[in-house]
């Protein structure tokens, strides 16, 4: 929602400005493309950590229980090779 209006808004300023300027609208207008082009680049930058940082908390291991090997430590070799376990 919040991506959403900033592009609104920044398309409603440059309108407003475009249709103040009439026939200078090119540069009338250009400051706020520019403004526009630095919003839209530095809310890709916050958009992807955001969704970097997301990914890093749920792919996240505890490490408790990601390679719990204890149980097959306890079974001796000979009786998982003699079929007797």
């Amino acid at each position: 929602l919040r991506l959403f209006l900033n592009v609104v808004i920044g398309e409603i300023i440059i309108s407003v400005f475009a249709f103040l300027g009439k026939s200078g609208a090119p540069i009338t207008s250009l400051p706020f493309v520019m403004l526009e082009l630095v919003v839209a680049v530095l809310q890709s930058y916050i958009f992807v950590m955001l969704s970097v940082t997301y990914l890093a908390v749920a792919i996240k291991h505890d490490g408790d229980d990601a390679h719990n090997d204890d149980d097959h430590d306890s079974i001796p070799d000979t009786a998982i090779n003699s079929g007797k376990a």
